[in-house]
C-alpha cells in the first residue's frame, strides 16, 4: 500500500516538475530575449539542462507537498508538525482553513501559496539562466572559457553566502496572527534533498549579484560617457 502511495506521489512531483521547468524556461527566454538551441543541434546541452532542472524542480515541489517535520534547532528545542509549502508552511490544509469559517483564514493561505509558488519558479529560472551560461562557456561560445571560469567563481561564492545564511533559518518563525511559519528545512533535510534546493539558491543569489553587476558596469559607462 505504502509504495503504491510512493509511487502516486513521486509520479504527481516529477509531473508538476516537468510543468515548473517549463515555466521556468519560458521566463528566462523571456527575460533574455533568447530563444533556446535547437535540441538536435546541441543535443547534449539540452539534455544536461533538463537533467538539473528536473532534479531540482523534483526536490522544490517536493517540499510544496510537505510532509511531518521533527527535529531539534539550534537552540534545543524540539518541533515536531504537520505542514506543507514552502519556504512559507502551512499547518493547516485549504479545508482546514476553510473549516474554520474564518475568510481571512483562507486568503492568508492563498497568499502563502502564490509566495511559494513564485519562489519555486524564481529558483528553477535562475537554475536555468546559471546552467546556460555555463554551458554557453563550455561549448565555446560566448567569451568560451572566460564566461564558464566567471559564472563558476560568482556561483560558488553564492554558494557560500547560502551556506553561511541558511544557519540563521534553521528555527522555524511564526508569522504574527496566522498558522504559518517560515520555514526553511535545508539544513533538516537528506542531501538528495537538500543538494537541489541549495542548487537553485544559489543561482537565484548569484542572478542577483550578476545584475547588479552589470548594473553598476551600465551605471559607470554612462557616467564615464557623460550621460549622467
Amino acid at each position: 500500500m505504502w509504495i503504491i502511495l510512493d509511487v502516486i506521489r513521486w509520479t504527481g512531483v516529477l509531473f508538476f516538475a516537468v510543468i515548473a521547468a517549463r515555466l521556468a524556461g519560458a521566463m528566462v527566454d523571456f527575460w533574455t530575449g533568447r530563444s533556446e538551441d535547437e535540441p538536435e543541434q546541441d543535443g547534449w546541452r539540452w539534455w544536461l539542462t533538463w537533467a538539473i532542472l528536473l532534479s531540482v524542480g523534483a526536490s522544490l515541489v517536493d517540499l510544496q507537498f510537505g510532509g511531518f517535520y521533527s527535529f531539534n534547532d539550534p537552540a534545543g528545542v524540539n518541533w515536531q508538525f504537520d505542514g506543507h509549502g514552502w519556504p512559507l508552511v502551512h499547518q493547516h490544509s485549504l479545508l482546514q482553513s476553510g473549516e474554520l469559517h474564518r475568510t481571512a483564514d483562507v486568503a492568508i493561505y492563498f497568499a502563502a501559496l502564490a509566495v511559494n509558488l513564485l519562489s519555486l519558479a524564481i529558483l528553477l529560472a535562475a537554475a536555468k539562466f546559471v546552467v546556460g551560461r555555463w554551458l554557453l562557456g563550455v561549448a565555446g561560445l560566448r567569451r568560451t572559457w572566460r564566461t564558464f571560469v566567471a559564472v563558476a567563481a560568482g556561483w560558488l561564492a553564492a554558494l557560500a553566502g547560502v551556506l553561511w545564511i541558511e544557519r540563521w533559518f534553521a528555527a522555524p518563525v511564526a508569522v504574527p496572527g496566522t498558522a504559518i511559519l517560515f520555514y526553511t528545512p535545508l539544513v533538516h533535510l537528506p542531501w538528495y534533498s537538500r543538494g537541489p534546493v541549495v542548487f537553485g539558491l544559489a543561482c537565484a543569489l548569484f542572478v542577483v549579484g550578476w545584475w547588479v553587476v552589470r548594473g553598476a558596469k551600465a551605471f559607470v559607462r554612462l557616467r564615464d560617457e557623460g550621460v549622467l
